[in-house]
């Protein structure tokens, strides 16, 4: 291969790079902002779907739990949340537990200091996504404020976030074979457009050395 040839190929090569470089950063950094992001919103959206599902059968499950402790309201959480297919406690305003529907409410500690108790008796309503030494799992807790005369409670349904992190996880999969695959179609149609830009400006070139040698323009 002559010097010259090596040098025009290296050229191109650069060239190419150059013109491929802009559209590869691009698109990987539409892949590392877009993904987090859309798995991100639809997390935020199915948690939100589900707690509003929570609340209205908390209100349901507070109309349905007798006004007791111990083991009758432990007896009622228990088929309520069969039925249900969520965890349900009964917590007093000053945080003992009343019932519970996983295992004995006398074993459970107080939960006064549990975020979502303390917004329910504050405000009417809380929720809280935690990690539960009870049950050892993820969950999300939706509490709300029940009263009845001078008698208040708080009655708090929970339900396990494995389902909506297998949701994201599947569909951030999804996006990143999508994206995987938008990046190669953009990369194949930038290397056509970079060589077709290298015809053209190899054109140019040898029709400037032929200006430069003397033969006139055609």
């Amino acid at each position: 291969m002559s010097a010259t040839s090596s040098t025009r190929t290296r050229w191109n090569r650069r060239l190419v790079l150059q013109f491929l470089a802009p559209t590869l950063v691009a698109l990987l950094g539409a892949l590392l902002t877009a993904v987090p992001y859309i798995a991100l919103t639809v997390e935020r959206h199915q948690v939100e779907t589900l707690a509003e599902r929570l609340f209205a059968e908390a209100r349901l499950a507070g109309e349905t739990l007798p006004w007791s402790s111990g083991d009758e309201l432990d007896a009622a959480c228990a088929r309520l949340a069969a039925d249900l297919g969520v965890r349900v406690t009964v917590i007093a305003r000053d945080g003992r537990v009343l019932g519970e529907s996983t295992r004995p409410s006398s074993e459970l500690e107080n939960h006064a200091n549990r975020p979502e108790i303390r917004a329910a008796l504050a405000t009417g309503t809380g929720q809280k996504k935690r990690w539960s030494t009870t049950v050892r799992s993820r969950l999300l807790y939706t509490a709300w404020r029940q009263t009845r005369g001078d008698d208040v409670r708080i009655v708090r349904l929970a339900l396990p976030l494995t389902a909506v992190a297998a949701n994201v996880a599947h569909l951030r999969r999804l996006l990143v074979a999508g994206l995987l695959a938008g990046i190669i179609f953009g990369l194949a149609a930038a290397l056509v457009l970079s060589r077709r830009m290298l015809r053209r400006v190899h054109r140019l070139v040898a029709f400037a050395r032929r200006l430069a040698a003397g033969e006139r323009a055609p």
